[in-house]
C-alpha cells in the first residue's frame, strides 16, 4: 500500500508540472498575442495618421488657388474704390478770335475777363493770354496764330472768286497788320478757347470756317486736342444758321458751346457774356481740363 501511495503522489507532482508549464505557456503565448496586437495597432494608428496628413496636405492645396482668388479679388476691390486721379492742370488759357468790346467796355462785359474771375475766385491758379481782336476777320486771327501766308492767300483768292467779279467784304479778303508784340506766342501749351467768326474771313461757308478754326488749334503744341470752340455766328442774317449749328456740332462734338443753346439774352450784353463765361467754365469741367 505505501508503493502504491508513492507512485500516485508522484504522478500528481508530474501533472502540477505540466499544468505549470502550460500555464506558463498559455501566459507567455497572450503576452506574445497582445504585444502583437499592439503593434498592429500602432500601425494601423500610424498609417491612418499618415493618411490623415496627407488628406490634410491635399486640402490645403486645393484651398490654396482659392486663398488666391480670394486675395486677387480684394486687391481688385481695393483698386476699384482708389479715388480717381485729378486731371494735370493746364500752364494756362489762351483765348483767341473775336473781341465784342472796346478796351474801356471789355472789363465790366467781356466773357474772357468774366471767366478769369470766375476761375480765380475758384482757387485756380492758371496764366491767361489774350490773342483776341477787336473787329478783325479770322484771316487775322490766323495770321496772328502763325498760319503760313500761303494758306490764307488761297482763303482770299477763292474768296474773290466766289464774288463773282464783284468787290467781296473787306472782312473775307483783309488782313490786319499786326505787331511784334501780337504776333509773339507764349501760349502754346495753354487751353485754346476759340471765339471765332463774328466778323466774317470764311466767306459765310461754315466748312470753311471750321477749316480755319483747326489751322489755329494745329499752331498749339502739347494742347493741341485739348479745346473748346464758342459758337459767335454774325447777326446780320447772312448765314444759314441751322446749317451753321449743324457743321460745328459734327465738326467738334463735345468740345463745341453753342451760345444759340446756353444764352439766354444777346451774347454783346454783360448777361450774355456772364452766360458765355459760365459755359466754358463748366466745359473746362466737363472735358477734364480742370479739376475743382
Amino acid at each position: 500500500m505505501k508503493r502504491k501511495k508513492k507512485t500516485s503522489w508522484a504522478w500528481n507532482f508530474l501533472l502540477l508540472i505540466i499544468c505549470a508549464a502550460l500555464a506558463v505557456a498559455l501566459v507567455g503565448f497572450i503576452a506574445l498575442d497582445s504585444k502583437a496586437e499592439a503593434a498592429k495597432s500602432a500601425k494601423l494608428v500610424q498609417e491612418a495618421k499618415k493618411g490623415s496628413e496627407k488628406e490634410t496636405k491635399d486640402i490645403t492645396k486645393e484651398k490654396e488657388p482659392e486663398k488666391s482668388e480670394d486675395k486677387q479679388e480684394e486687391e481688385q476691390k481695393k483698386e476699384e474704390v482708389k479715388e480717381p486721379e485729378k486731371p494735370q492742370m493746364p500752364a494756362g488759357i489762351s483765348f483767341w478770335g473775336d473781341e465784342f468790346f472796346t478796351a474801356e467796355k471789355e472789363l465790366p462785359y467781356s466773357s474772357r475777363v468774366k471767366l478769369e474771375e470766375k476761375l480765380k475766385a475758384e482757387g485756380y491758379t492758371l496764366e491767361y493770354a489774350n490773342k483776341t481782336l477787336a473787329g478783325a476777320g479770322t484771316l487775322s486771327v490766323m495770321k496772328m496764330a502763325g498760319v503760313p501766308q500761303g494758306d490764307l492767300d488761297k482763303y482770299i483768292e477763292e474768296h474773290k472768286k466766289s464774288a463773282g467779279g464783284a468787290t467781296p467784304s473787306v472782312t473775307e479778303t483783309g488782313i490786319r497788320d499786326l505787331t511784334a508784340e501780337e504776333m509773339e506766342r507764349s501760349d502754346k501749351d495753354y487751353i485754346p478757347v476759340l471765339t471765332m467768326g463774328y466778323y466774317g474771313g470764311w466767306n459765310k461757308d461754315p466748312k470753311e470756317l471750321a477749316e480755319q478754326q483747326q489751322k489755329v488749334l494745329d499752331t498749339f503744341g502739347a494742347n493741341k486736342d485739348k479745346f473748346i470752340i464758342v459758337g459767335v455766328r454774325p447777326m446780320d442774317g447772312s448765314v444759314n444758321i441751322p446749317e451753321y449749328e449743324k457743321v460745328m456740332k459734327e465738326t467738334w462734338g463735345e468740345h463745341y458751346i453753342s451760345t444759340i443753346d446756353i444764352c439766354t439774352v444777346t451774347t454783346t450784353t454783360a448777361d450774355g457774356q456772364t452766360q458765355v463765361a459760365d459755359a466754358v467754365y463748366n466745359k473746362l469741367l466737363e472735358l477734364g481740363y480742370i479739376a475743382k
